[in-house]
């Protein structure tokens, strides 16, 4: 899968890459991406003011402002406390930590 990349805490390190579709979880659902943002939260992340790599990677893949697909449902999805289905339209929703009143207490 395409991705933009950046190298957090490497300053302009931002690049294309092509990653391996990820292994789905049972608790997961995978979305393909159809469209995706890339704006001054993700330039704050290329200058390397923050932002940090999942565990088991060394790389902090970009945009976090998207639409998308369902693509694949984990087994623990597909049930009946779910009404998501294969197609559907989504928007995932990944904002950066904050101290705010509202961004703490929702």
């Amino acid at each position: 899968m395409k991705s933009i990349i950046v190298t957090p805490g490497k300053k302009d390190s931002i690049r294309l890459t092509d990653l391996p579709e990820p292994e789905l979880d049972d608790n997961e659902i995978l979305i393909k991406t159809l469209l995706v943002g890339i704006d001054s939260t993700d330039k704050e992340i290329n200058n390397a003011e923050y932002g940090e790599a999942p565990k088991e990677d060394d790389y902090l893949i970009l945009g976090h402002e998207a639409l998308g697909k369902i693509a694949k449902l984990g087994e623990n999805i597909k049930n009946e406390h779910s009404n998501l289905k294969i197609g559907d339209y989504v928007v995932p929703l990944v904002r950066k930590p904050d101290d705010c009143h509202y961004c703490q207490n929702g």
